[in-house]
């Protein structure tokens, strides 16, 4: 998955947390991950029950789906670089000293 594609995944789930729960979803100091912590702050739920059957009280089975696939991808996100070939004056640099692409 590149990167754009990770968003662009991102953005959806987004997009239905928001129908679902009428309030955006609270974001880590990135602004790229979902904050658990204060999501949990948000559904309020009783003492004894899981941040999970809060949610699937208060909002139903779907809205815990989707709070599992934004954790979900906290690990998906593409952090390795991919391949590309250089240009312009990159490319010259890299031919002048030897190195590949």
């Amino acid at each position: 998955m590149t990167f754009k594609e990770w968003c662009k995944k991102r953005n959806e789930l987004m997009t239905k947390f928001k129908r679902i729960f009428k309030f955006d979803c609270p974001m880590d100091e990135s602004k790229l991950f979902i904050d658990i912590f204060k999501l949990e702050e948000y559904v309020n739920g009783e003492d004894e029950e899981s941040l999970s059957e809060s949610i699937i009280k208060k909002y139903g089975k779907e809205a815990d789906d989707i709070v599992d696939e934004l954790i979900d991808l906290i690990d998906e996100i593409p952090l390795a670089p991919t391949e590309y070939e250089a240009k312009g004056l990159l490319k010259i640099a890299r031919a002048i000293n030897g190195t590949t692409k």
